[in-house]
């Protein structure tokens, strides 16, 4: 259907003016035309007028680190609770600011993943769950994507509580591949990359977890996780199609961006990018490359935290010592620049 412009925002620019910022001409529907889309329209209008971010105005720290190996992802949760992925062990940690270049970190509890799989009925005949990737958060569940070593083919997505008990698990679709996972608060979906493409990401309908979520007597088992049809298409400024490699983690911003972490990987080191894209619109608005302080230094998932700080999980890859899982930490050094 065509949106008329509601009264509450004659004061504000036009919802037409504020498209055509975006490169946007009527006829246009919302909200079918974007890629996502608030519910509100005078959030809408604020979001398609908020300034191009600019990835040179960040000021970086490293806040925090420990001895983990293979480092996979981070999400913040609610009040000072974030979860943090590594390979083999999720955590659940207590992260206070109001100076989140200089928090006060305490772990609360730590869960392995053969002890995730156990409370589960999955059979493990055949299969050989080795790898927990990326993970995302949202109204009280946790999503982490998980390996199949044994099946390349047959990777799975778990859903936990915020004690890190398991409520349920799902077959992920062939080709959908397992380093990450994120969901979108303004449509409560679950998006996911692809095996041969970072053109796009896929989307899973999640809403069967939240319905289990509430039957604790039911916890444990598959759960329901249909594939929607929908692909969330990545674009460059120019309109043709944009592509990302190595994805390693995405994380949507309460201000419509969505923050992509990935690489290239060369022979003894890798580039790392943070990108950021146009949660509306999938245009790619802004990408720079990090160069973390170690030689092996790759980065992993990401979050954002509501009061504007991007925290970035980073794997040392120090071998053949321990890794070290790395916390850094982002900010705009404008304040009138949201995330």
């Amino acid at each position: 259907m065509r949106v008329s412009i509601p009264r509450e925002v004659d004061t504000m620019k036009s919802l037409k003016k504020s498209l055509a910022k975006v490169g946007i001409q009527p006829p246009f529907t919302i909200p079918d035309g974007f890629h996502t889309c608030p519910q509100s329209i005078l959030k809408l209008v604020r979001i398609l007028n908020l300034p191009t971010p600019d990835l040179d105005k960040l000021d970086h720290k490293m806040v925090h680190d420990f001895s983990e190996e293979n480092t996979q992802g981070i999400a913040y949760a609610y009040g000072d609770v974030w979860f943090l992925s590594a390979e083999k062990n999720l955590f659940k940690y207590s992260i206070k600011g109001p100076d989140f270049f200089k928090p006060t970190v305490r772990r609360l509890r730590k869960k392995g993943l053969s002890t995730m799989i156990g409370e589960s009925d999955i059979s493990t005949t055949g299969h050989n769950f080795d790898h927990i990737g990326g993970i995302g958060w949202c109204d009280g569940l946790l999503f982490a994507s998980i390996r199949d070593g044994g099946n390349k083919k047959a990777h799975i997505v778990l859903g936990l509580s915020r004690n890190l008990d398991v409520v349920g698990y799902s077959w992920l679709a062939k080709g959908t591949a397992d380093a990450w996972c994120t969901v979108n608060p303004w449509n409560k979906l679950l998006y996911m990359s692809t095996e041969e493409s970072a053109r796009y990401f896929i989307i899973y309908d999640i809403s069967e977890y939240f319905r289990v979520l509430t039957q604790p007597d039911k916890w444990g088992r598959q759960v329901s996780m249909p594939l929607t049809q929908k692909k969330f298409l990545l674009y460059k400024k120019n309109g043709r199609p944009d592509e990302a490699t190595s994805v390693q983690g995405t994380v949507f911003s309460p201000n419509g961006r969505l923050y992509v972490a990935w690489y290239v990987k060369h022979t003894t080191y890798w580039t790392n990018h943070l990108r950021v894209y146009n949660a509306l619109t999938g245009v790619r608005l802004d990408d720079k490359t990090y160069d973390f302080s170690g030689v092996g230094d790759e980065i992993e998932g990401l979050s954002v935290h509501p009061s504007g700080y991007i925290y970035v999980a980073v794997a040392d890859n120090d071998w053949p010592s321990t890794d070290e899982f790395e916390l850094h930490a982002f900010k705009y050094r404008d304040p009138t620049q949201p995330v």
